[in-house]
């Protein structure tokens, strides 16, 4: 009994390591879909499609791949197990899927009874509130054209710092994606 075990856990070593590689793209269209998980169901082995829908992962001959994302319905392909090559490359047409999801109704409240009450027992100010006049104070002005002039000098710096935000924002780093 111990044999057989034993042939068992070396089959499963010898399974070959296959480089999978491709493309996601939608079904109706060549776009490429970038942010789609890809993913070896009951592993720790996955990754995301890049832009372009570009996609690389190292996976076993035989394993299931699957390929999921918001709006999208779920594919499944399997890694041939007989004369697995080094790499396997493929294109994956994932179907839109519109999906509506229940009403959600958020209330600080525990009960629309509790909601009731607190806007029954509200206590509202019997006078107005007094706006401050903002055209008063220095830093405020009511026109842009009232405003201290801009130079060359100062126009280059908003410059540059309009395009850094711009950089800043292109090349932010996405949280990661959980896979279940």
């Amino acid at each position: 009994m111990f044999i057989v075990g034993s042939k068992c856990a070396n089959a499963q070593e010898q399974l070959p390591v296959v480089q999978l590689l491709g493309v996601v793209v939608t079904a109706d269209s060549a776009a490429g879909l970038a942010g789609i998980a890809v993913y070896v169901p009951g592993t720790n082995r996955g990754t995301v499609s890049r832009q372009g829908g570009f996609f690389t992962l190292p996976v076993l001959a035989g394993d299931s791949v699957v390929f999921q994302a918001l709006g999208f319905e779920k594919q499944y392909i399997i890694i041939p197990k007989t004369n697995a090559p080094e790499k396997y490359t493929t294109s994956i047409r994932l179907r839109q899927v519109a999906k509506q999801l229940p009403e959600v109704q958020v209330m600080p409240w525990a009960t629309q009874q509790d909601f009731k009450v607190a806007v029954r027992d509200l206590n509202l100010p019997d006078k107005p509130i007094v706006k401050p006049d903002l055209g008063s104070l220095p830093a405020y002005y009511k026109s842009i054209f009232e405003g201290p002039k801009m130079d060359v000098a100062d126009n280059i710096k908003q410059g540059f710092k309009h395009h850094q935000q711009m950089r800043e924002q292109r090349y932010l780093v996405p949280t990661p994606i959980r896979i279940f």
